[in-house]
């Protein structure tokens, strides 16, 4: 609800509660009197004679009863075993302290981690407690008069920004200039409508194309984007100059304010808006200053108009409208029951949806005003609009035009609805106003709507202290306010009149039902000291949070300082409400301006108890170290022990407890099993240079290591680790990294080392093993620097060769499966889609062509050869007689199972499973000649990208689906036969993954292999396995206690190398002059016809198959690469030779090297995924320089000091970016700002210079 004190003029504001914060506490709390029925009560639900199951919630409530008119200081907690539950939501009452236990400490920030909380409690010092009453629940609360005066009619032009909505504070106009790179509040004085001074602004904190603010006592809080976070920023405006109350996370990424965030609406207590990036509905609650969301938005995508979404807050519910109207429930965040969300008929909404009402002015639905004027029930059902309202809607001149798709209203009475029009029909023009009528269902009588309100209006908003204000905001910053039922110019305020507010009274229960008030009692007046006023001659009106009149309290008489509130419904005020006191009859007695700001105004009402509920919202699995031989898994009982405790100054503490017990029923082993991933002693994975990435396949080679490919770059850390990295048990490494050369010459290290590169530049999709030698397939070229190696490579670990089984493929190697006999058959996007190849003559075998693209090779046990892909039926066999591609199956049924491109086959046990663009994996049983559905249906619930069965017959899927036959499993499941299983972790409680940095169109899981001891391990491109951010793109669901790296692999005996070998070369230094004779030993290198050394060929003096004997060249002073080659390609082996220190001359200085990296969003200084990367690739390239140095550029001439700035401030990002990575141990030369002169120029870039 609107914070009333925040609504209109006020010449004095001061809230004055019985006495301090603490004493308000007291009075509200229910204190007991010395014959108060009311005791310290303990409530768990469910009761403790229920079993419990994991998963199953438990609510625990503590009700405390203080003693009367006493100074005490009191403390309630709720404390259960470690890792027994994880913590839901936690109530207490307002200025109580909450603190959390996490092992034996007590801390006062909530952990991110709800599961390893074990206790909570709150408490508070001081507490004077009040009277009490016979049921200990009265209280009382007073506070002071404002003076309700005429708002200006005039109010001052700026130019200091772009206006969108405006929102009041007692003493100011508000607004924030929108799409800006800077937080910039505007702000004009009420009275007279003049500026306020300097413009209070925020660097770096980007507002959105809806910028707004919501007002709650004395703050002002808006959605901002800074550093990659949709973000709250708080100012305090209780007087000038504003100052900063502070910055808040909502858990919710953003990368750019304009096209993330859509506009925030206010529910009293917490600000609502929408985001893109998440497609999520972000919650901040003001009253706490903390997050209370985000929550998804189920089907969400960003609006086609210039806003991603408008938000409003209509009938106790937040709607948004994007692409279609979605209806959230406040307390809970859920989508509202019904059919929501709703389709949106023609995409792009140009303004938000208002109330739907009946004649009476009762809402009963919403309905859109621009594109299409449809209206919606509170299911979600289709309800039919006014013909009037749709007629006004669809007519030039009093259809809504202003901004165009920037438009808002939230300018509405129980009767009226209000929005902007144009004499022409044209946007971007002259403003007027609308307004129809509820209860004629009419446009409204005697309203002006020839009025001009302003350029261009943005939005309109009503002025909740006084309804028949409408305020209203356009294109260039220009504010002007109309009387809401003449249509003329300005809100006039005729009569004197005082306000009291009792807006967010503080809250003790949990009792949702109720809010703060059970019932009200009286309202008490008291004039200033020295006043002549006679206070019967006032009249007192109640106003609802709305700020309409509450029917039966309306110009009621004081009687002897009083009224009687009996009778006056919770559910008619809210727990926001004002009293408006003025003269019965202002001529005959005026109210002067003096006594009306300074009445003060005594509440009594009966409030809910203080109470501590805490929802524990699962019971956890607790678990042994081990968990062989176990079927099932005995539990403790789970016990939460409640305390409640007071202590009276000077006298002993009174303590009262209760513990409640609850039998948990045994659990199966697999209850008990995380989600863990492969990560370094470091913490690093597969992937460190940022996302989009990719694992893609997985294999276990004959040395015990596990072997993986795709789309990643520095695995483990390593700058060479790119594409293709092996796993040993404890750390990443790079796979057949290369030497980098210059013109010949080995590129040295400041210690005078040969440096190395990665050995792959682009995509691997398959790996496979021909006895110690990997098979690489993919999209790379020049795999290990060999020139014929693109798509296809082959590389000997223990010889550190690489080479080129084939040359001519002219696309990506998707899959390879090889044979007994070492023909290896490609799958791919090449000419002619499948080729084989014998990887010990390199000879190739043409197979027919298929008509798309293959997508999976496989291999039966007999050597049959299967491939599945996007050509015509799928799948196919060849069929080695007829030197064709045949149909697996003479079953008819086979097109209803196969309805999509295959991407997997896997052949176990005479049966064939497939899996592919459809749902479902299609199972065929090569005895039978029939297909059928794996567990009798098409499951799971989504495309299949890899399919693997187990030893024992288990089935694995990895795809992109969120069910199986109904149960959960998100991206990966296993079927055992009987039933589908989805992989919750036993700690997060979740089984999610992210796949917001997909690679292209398709997420979620593309790889299941099966390591030697049978564990499943899953690669693609999803990240946070189970929610946990460390597991990205590769990661495996096993035991939660320990999971030794050794138990995924088994003892393969590494086969023999007997090929040539270099074992031993001389070591002794030679002279820079050369001559000297060097030996090298070794086996089977009689071949040997080129050594270089330092890039220059050594003459050879004889070779043997032991031995080869060179005479060295001429070299510079330092280490120089020896490079020997034999004729028939068997073995390149690499060493270094370190000449002797003689003077030489020192080399020239290389030239700079540059690169421009562009891609910046406007306004922003954030360094995206992309620009990261771009900096990365000319780093790795060039990272032996010495200096760095970068200069930034806007998106236009720089001309402006915030240009510099931003300009500045994107190199500087972009060279601590590369200084905490490749170019750590650089030096800075300079980070500064570029200039543009021209549009021409105006790219917005980061120039990155390097030099020696």
């Amino acid at each position: 609800m609107p914070d009333f004190e925040g609504k209109h003029q006020l010449k004095k504001i001061q809230l004055t509660w019985i006495a301090t914060v603490a004493a308000l506490v007291a009075g509200v709390l229910a204190p007991l009197s010395a014959n108060a029925a009311a005791t310290t009560s303990f409530v768990t639900t469910p009761a403790t004679s229920t079993n419990l199951n994991l998963d199953d919630s438990v609510d625990v409530q503590t009700t405390l009863a203080l003693p009367a008119n006493s100074t005490l200081d009191s403390t309630m907690q709720q404390v259960w075993p470690d890792g027994a539950a994880k913590l839901g939501t936690v109530q207490s009452p307002t200025g109580w302290s909450l603190q959390y236990k996490v092992g034996s400490t007590w801390q006062n920030n909530r952990p991110a981690d709800a599961t390893t909380i074990s206790g909570v409690r709150a408490n508070i010092s001081g507490l004077q407690t009040g009277p009490g009453t016979a049921n200990g629940l009265q209280a009382t609360a007073s506070a002071s008069s404002t003076v309700i005066v005429a708002d200006a009619s005039s109010i001052n032009a700026s130019g200091r920004g772009d206006g969108w909505d405006v929102f009041l504070s007692p003493l100011y106009i508000l607004n924030v200039y929108h799409h800006d790179a800077n937080y910039k509040l505007e702000c004009h004085e009420r009275a007279t409508g003049n500026l306020c001074g300097s413009l209070y602004q925020v660097n770096g904190y980007a507002t959105s194309s809806g910028s707004s603010g919501s007002y709650y006592r004395g703050k002002i809080y808006s959605y901002v984007v800074n550093s990659g976070q949709a973000k709250v920023i708080c100012t305090n405006v209780t007087a000038l100059p504003f100052t900063p109350c502070g910055t808040f996370t909502v858990g919710a990424a953003a990368t750019s304010a304009t096209g993330n965030l859509g506009t925030q609406a206010f529910d009293g207590t917490r600000v609502w808006a929408a985001n893109s990036n998440t497609n999520s509905l972000m919650c901040f609650d003001v009253t706490t200053e903390t997050a209370c969301g985000p929550y998804a938005l189920s089907g969400f995508s960003r609006s086609a108009a210039s806003l991603a979404a408008f938000t409003t807050y209509i009938g106790g519910k937040i709607f948004t409208i994007s692409n279609k109207i979605f209806c959230t429930e406040p307390s809970t965040g859920a989508s509202c029951g019904g059919s929501w969300p709703v389709a949106v008929t023609n995409a792009g909404p140009q303004a938000n949806v208002i109330p739907k009402r009946t004649n009476t002015g009762v809402v009963n639905g919403v309905c859109t005003i621009t594109v299409d004027y449809v209206c919606f029930d509170m299911t979600g059902a289709s309800a039919a609009m006014p013909a009037n309202l749709t007629t006004m809607l669809t007519t030039p001149s009093s259809a809504v035009h202003g901004g165009s798709s920037y438009f808002q209203t939230t300018a509405w009475t129980t009767t009226r609805q209000y929005w902007a029009t144009n004499a022409t029909g044209a946007d971007w023009s002259t403003g007027r106003a609308a307004c129809f009528d509820w209860t004629t269902q009419a446009a409204c009588a005697g309203f002006a709507t020839n009025v001009d309100l302003g350029a261009s209006r943005y939005a309109f908003t009503i002025d909740t202290s006084n309804i028949n204000c409408v305020w209203t905001n356009g294109d260039t910053g220009t504010i002007s306010n109309f009387d809401a039922n003449t249509g003329q110019a300005g809100c006039p305020v005729t009569t004197t009149k005082a306000a009291v507010d009792f807006a967010g009274l503080p809250k003790y229960s949990c009792n949702t039902a109720t809010g703060v008030i059970r019932t009200f009692d009286s309202l008490a007046v008291t004039l200033p000291q020295g006043s002549t006023f006679n206070r019967n001659n006032l009249v007192v009106s109640v106003l609802n949070g709305s700020g309409e009149p509450v029917a039966g309290f309306q110009s009621v008489p004081l009687v002897n300082g009083s009224i009687s509130l009996a009778g006056l419904q919770v559910a008619s005020t809210s727990t926001e409400f004002r009293f408006v006191i003025e003269s019965v009859n202002a001529t005959n007695f005026p109210l002067s301006t003096q006594d009306a700001g300074a009445i003060s105004a005594t509440l009594v009402y009966e409030a809910d108890p203080v109470q501590l509920c805490v929802n524990l919202v699962a019971i956890m699995p607790i678990c042994p170290a081990s968990l062989t031989g176990l079927t099932t898994v005995t539990q403790p009982d789970f016990a939460v022990v409640q305390t409640a405790t007071y202590t009276v100054s000077g006298q002993a503490a009174v303590v009262q407890t209760n513990t409640a017990t609850y039998h948990v029923n045994p659990i199966t082993p697999a209850a008990c099993y995380i989600w863990r991933g492969f990560l370094n002693s470091a913490g690093q994975g597969v992937d460190t240079g940022g996302s989009p990435s990719l694992v893609d396949t997985i294999v276990f080679g004959p040395d015990n290591k596990m072997y993986v490919g795709g789309i990643f770059t520095n695995s483990g850390g390593n700058a060479n680790a790119d594409y293709l990295a092996v796993w040993d048990g404890t750390a990443w490494s790079p796979v057949g990294e290369v030497p980098i050369l210059s013109n010949g010459q080995p590129v040295l290290d400041q210690q005078g080392n040969p440096t190395f590169g990665p050995a792959l530049n682009g995509r691997v999709n398959s790996i496979a093993w021909w006895g110690n030698k990997l098979v690489i397939g993919g999209s790379f070229t020049d795999a290990g620097g060999v020139a014929a190696a693109d798509y296809l490579a082959m590389y000997d670990p223990i010889a550190k060769v690489w080479s080129a089984p084939i040359s001519g493929l002219t696309g990506s190697v998707n899959s390879i499966a090889i044979s007994a006999t070492g023909i290896a058959y490609l799958g791919g996007a090449f000419s002619g889609k499948v080729t084989a190849v014998n990887l010990a003559t390199s000879t190739v075998q043409t197979l027919a062509t298929l008509n798309g693209n293959v997508n999976t090779v496989a291999l039966d046990a007999t050597g049959n050869v299967y491939v599945g892909g996007a050509f015509t039926g799928y799948i196919k066999k060849w069929d080695a007689t007829s030197s064709s591609w045949v149909n697996v199956s003479t079953d008819a049924n086979q097109s209803n199972f196969l309805t999509g491109a295959v991407n997997d086959i896997a052949i176990k046990a005479g049966k064939v499973y497939v899996v592919g663009l459809f749902n479902g994996v299609a199972v065929l049983d090569l005895t039978a000649d029939t297909w059928s559905w794996l567990g009798g249906s098409a499951e799971p619930a989504g495309d299949g990208r890899s399919v693997a069965v187990g030893a024992n017959g288990d089935v694995y899927v990895a795809g992109s689906f969120a069910t199986a036959n109904s149960v959960n499993a998100i991206n990966v499941t296993k079927y055992n036969g009987t039933a589908w299983i989805g992989f919750r972790d036993a700690r997060t409680l979740s089984m999610a993954m992210d796949v917001a940095g997909a690679v292209g169109p398709w997420a979620g899981a593309w790889e299941v292999t099966l390591s030697p001891n049978g564990v499943a391990i899953w690669g693609g491109d999803m990240q946070n396995c189970a929610t946990r951010s460390e597991l990205d793109f590769l990661c495996y669901f096993g035991d939660n206690i320990v999971v030794s790296p050794t138990a995924l692999t088994n003892t393969v005996q590494i086969p023999t190398y007997d090929g040539p070998m270099v074992t031993w070369q001389s070591t002794y230094n030679e002279k820079v002059e050369g001559g000297t004779q060097l030996i090298i030993r070794g086996r089977l290198i009689k071949n040997t016809n080129k050594v270089l050394i330092g890039g220059k060929e050594a003459k050879i003096v004889s070779t043997s198959n032991t031995e080869v004997v060179v005479i060295m060249p001429a070299n510079p002073e330092g280490p120089q690469q020896l490079v020997l080659s034999l004729s028939d390609n068997k073995l390149v082996y690499y060493a270094t030779i370190k000449y002797a220190a003689v003077a030489v001359q020192t080399p020239a200085k290389r030239p700079p090297v540059t690169v421009t990296i562009g891609g910046f969003a406007d306004g922003s200084p954030v360094l995206s995924t992309r620009i990261k990367s771009s900096i990365n690739a000319f780093l790795k390239k060039y990272s032996d320089y010495k200096n760095i140095e970068c200069v930034g550029y806007t998106e236009g001439p720089t001309v402006l000091k915030t240009d510099f700035k931003l300009s500045k401030q994107r190199a500087v990002n972009s060279c601590n970016f590369a200084l905490a990575g490749l170019a750590k141990g650089m030096h800075v030369i300079g980070m500064g700002s570029g200039q543009n002169l021209k549009e021409a120029a105006s790219v917005r870039r980061v120039v990155i210079t390097l030099t020696d």
